[in-house]
């Protein structure tokens, strides 16, 4: 009787030490899948600028001024003169948020565009993913067109 409460305290005690560390790793595992989605979309983008697939330019508009915050795979030279039946849209969770940092923003959110053909983009610099419980993640674009993650 005695051994069967001694594995029932050490079990309690493993499993609430357990507890907040596998919610941490929770928390950065969503970080991390969000912000790989996102770099990777934006290189989908680019790829299919410089591919001039359907003859046309590609972005990603980030609607970051609603709630939950969005992003949008778009063909066309601008989100406001795209084709709207080719759009790809994405919804974050709401733990997750777009916080812009050096990017120049539209009404309503951040618009980068890649040029058919070169795949330069019009908006340069960084936004943030931030999680409402911890942490954040950088990706930025260059003047090249390059995406990183950071």
């Amino acid at each position: 009787m005695v051994e069967l409460l001694i594995v029932i305290g050490l079990t309690i005690i493993l499993v609430t030490a357990t507890v907040p560390i596998y919610g941490s790793l929770q928390v950065k595992a969503q970080l991390s899948e969000t912000s790989a989605q996102i770099a990777q979309s934006l290189r989908s983008a680019r790829q299919n600028a410089i591919a001039g697939y359907f003859n046309n330019a590609y972005g990603v508009y980030f609607g970051n001024t609603v709630s939950p915050n969005f992003y949008t795979i778009y063909q066309g030279t601008s989100y406001a003169t795209r084709s709207s039946s080719f759009d790809r849209v994405n919804t974050l969770d709401n733990a997750v948020s777009i916080v812009n940092v050096s990017l120049t923003t539209t009404t309503g959110g951040i618009d980068i565009n890649f040029s058919k053909g070169l795949g330069v983009p019009n908006n340069i610099g960084s936004l943030n993913l931030t999680h409402s419980v911890q942490g954040s993640s950088t990706i930025s674009v260059n003047a090249l067109g390059k995406i990183q993650e950071q």
